[in-house]
C-alpha cells in the first residue's frame, strides 16, 4: 500500500442532532412513497470522498448519494461510459432542492416513525 489516510470520525446522528434530522427529512422527502415508508439509519461509506477536506469546518459531515445505483452501474462509476440514469438527475435534483430548503427551517416538523416493516 503506497498511501493510506486515518478513518473518518463518525458523524453526529440521532433525534437530537439537527443537522442529521434535517438530512433524515430530505431522504424521506425524496424516497418515501405513499404506504411504503422508509426507516433512514447511519451506515458506512467505502472509499474516501470529499468531505475529508472538510473536516476542520464541521463535524457534521454526512457521506449520501441520493443516486440509485444498480449492478450493471458499477463497473461504470469513475470509469469508461461512466453515467447516471434520467430519473437518478431528477431525484437528485429533487433531493439537494429539499435539502437546501430544510436547511433554512428553523424548525422541523416532528419525525413520525412507523414501526412496520
Amino acid at each position: 500500500m503506497k498511501r493510506c489516510s486515518e478513518p473518518s470520525l463518525i458523524s453526529p446522528h440521532g433525534k437530537d442532532v439537527y443537522s442529521y434530522r434535517i438530512l433524515e427529512q430530505t431522504i424521506r422527502q425524496t424516497f418515501e412513497k405513499e404506504r411504503q415508508p422508509i426507516i433512514v439509519v447511519p451506515g458506512l461509506m467505502l472509499g474516501a470522498t470529499d468531505s475529508r477536506s472538510y473536516t476542520n469546518l464541521s463535524k457534521n459531515l454526512y457521506r449520501f448519494s441520493p443516486f440509485v445505483y444498480r449492478h450493471d452501474d458499477l463497473n461504470r462509476l469513475h470509469g469508461d461510459n461512466e453515467r447516471i440514469r434520467h430519473s437518478d438527475i431528477q431525484r437528485g435534483l429533487n433531493f439537494y432542492f429539499h435539502l437546501i430548503l430544510n436547511n433554512q427551517l428553523e424548525h422541523l416538523p416532528a419525525i413520525k416513525l412507523n414501526s412496520e416493516l
